[in-house]
């Protein structure tokens, strides 16, 4: 998404799914057959990012958010796009792909927020998102920017917004996209302002809450076992293996292991398989070597990780560090496995 633009919806001869899945602030229909049914972590998850946009930009959302999860290339946007909102009245509708599904909950969640610029609306649909962002090197912003209503990426509107919030707070940043002039929100001027973030912000930023996942118990010095149990009907069950999209219409779960520099064994049982990625926890000064986490990728670098079966044991060396882990089902029904790591040396 951070390279991709959305536009305007010619949703008014879509076909629309049954909106079969309901949570607190949205309703859900999918034309994703082979990712159905729905779990409830993911309807959670939405209910969730509604109400961070309302506490961090300071607005109410009113009714539920219509949310058509659909195929690339059967969602009724404009060009090629993952996404886009449409608006009518008190009803917004979105047609989306799994992963632009919460950039444009951000925007149906703020749709009575008056942005001053494109520039400002999509660089909070991505932070609000929750995903990293990074520079878009070789380019300078200047104020023109910031008024711009064109934008060929979001990757510099994204990154600049989540510096103006790490430095200046939430408070600050809702009255800059609002139109106040830097001057009267932050004391200084537009230029006096991208100046700094040239000299001071990272190249990435860390997702607004990196890995936000239970921990799986150490056993011993070298040992870590989780007993697990994926299912649907539970809230920490998705259809997505990886935080924005899925290969799988199998539904998985989430756990997080820290560890130390080192060689370590992972062996799944029963089955079923897994995916690794080290978690994007702290901003990065530049970009990193790939692989990043020694055997395994940063989400920062590629956030669907290395998918492993179940068979057999895993051996990998891996650099200090937090990682998730999506254990996924082999199975639609509740499914229970252990994942137990190892460290060798």
């Amino acid at each position: 998404m951070a390279a991709t633009v959305v536009a305007a919806c010619n949703a008014e001869q879509a076909d629309r799914p049954a909106l079969d899945y309901e949570g607190e602030r949205v309703r859900v229909g999918t034309e994703l057959s082979d990712y159905t049914p729905l779990c409830r972590g993911d309807l959670d998850a939405l209910d969730r990012r509604v109400a961070l946009v309302e506490e961090r930009l300071a607005v109410r959302r009113g009714p539920p958010i219509d949310i058509y999860l659909m195929e690339f290339d059967e969602i009724p946007c404009s060009g090629d796009l993952l996404g886009c909102y449409r608006r009518e009245r008190d009803r917004d509708e979105i047609f989306t792909t799994w992963s632009a599904v919460h950039h444009e909950v951000v925007h149906a969640a703020a749709r009575e927020l008056q942005f001053a610029s494109l520039f400002w609306s999509e660089g909070a649909a991505e932070v609000l998102s929750g995903r990293s962002t990074r520079r878009e090197m070789g380019r300078v912003l200047t104020p023109d920017d910031l008024v711009a209503n064109h934008l060929d990426t979001y990757l510099s509107a994204s990154h600049f917004s989540r510096y103006l919030v790490e430095r200046h707070g939430w408070n600050a940043y809702g009255r800059i996209v609002r139109g106040d002039t830097f001057e009267d929100a932050l004391g200084g001027s537009a230029q006096t302002v991208l100046t700094a973030y040239e000299d001071d912000a990272p190249y990435a930023y860390p997702p607004l809450d990196p890995c936000p996942y239970p921990e799986i118990p150490e056993i011993d010095d070298a040992t870590w076992q989780a007993q697990v149990t994926v299912d649907c009907t539970a809230p920490d069950t998705t259809q997505m293996e990886w935080v924005e999209g899925s290969s799988s219409p199998l539904p998985a779960t989430f756990r997080r292991i820290d560890l130390s520099a080192g060689t370590y064994a992972f062996e799944l049982s029963p089955a079923g398989s897994f995916f690794l990625v080290g978690c994007h926890t702290d901003p990065l000064d530049a970009p990193t070597t790939l692989p990043s986490n020694g055997d395994l990728f940063n989400e920062a670098d590629q956030g669907f990780g290395t998918e492993f079966p179940h068979e057999g044991v895993h051996v990998l060396k891996l650099t200090a560090g937090v990682y998730r882990v999506a254990i996924q089902a082999p199975v639609l029904v509740p499914f229970e496995a252990e994942l137990v790591v190892h460290r060798v040396e």
